[in-house]
C-alpha cells in the first residue's frame, strides 16, 4: 500500500511538471509559427538545479532552511 502511494505521488509530480512545461511551451510555439524570434530556455536537470543551489549556497555562506533543502 505504501509503495502505491509513492508511485501516485511521483505520477502527480510528474504530471504537474509536464503541465508546467506546456503552458510554458504553447505560446513559445504559438510565436514561432507566426515568425518571430523567441529565445527558448534550456530544460534544468533536477541534478543541475541542486548543484547550482549549493553553489550559490556555498559561494554565499548564507544559512539555510530545512525547507530549502527538502524541496530540491
Amino acid at each position: 500500500m505504501a509503495k502505491n502511494n509513492k508511485n501516485i505521488e511521483c505520477l502527480r509530480r510528474l504530471i504537474n511538471e509536464a503541465e508546467a512545461f506546456l503552458k510554458e511551451g504553447k505560446p513559445l510555439l504559438k510565436k514561432l509559427e507566426n515568425g518571430e524570434e523567441v529565445e527558448i530556455p534550456s530544460p534544468i536537470s533536477p541534478h543541475q538545479k541542486r548543484q547550482q543551489f549549493f553553489d550559490e549556497v556555498l559561494s554565499s555562506n548564507r544559512r539555510v532552511k530545512k525547507n530549502e533543502i527538502l524541496g530540491l
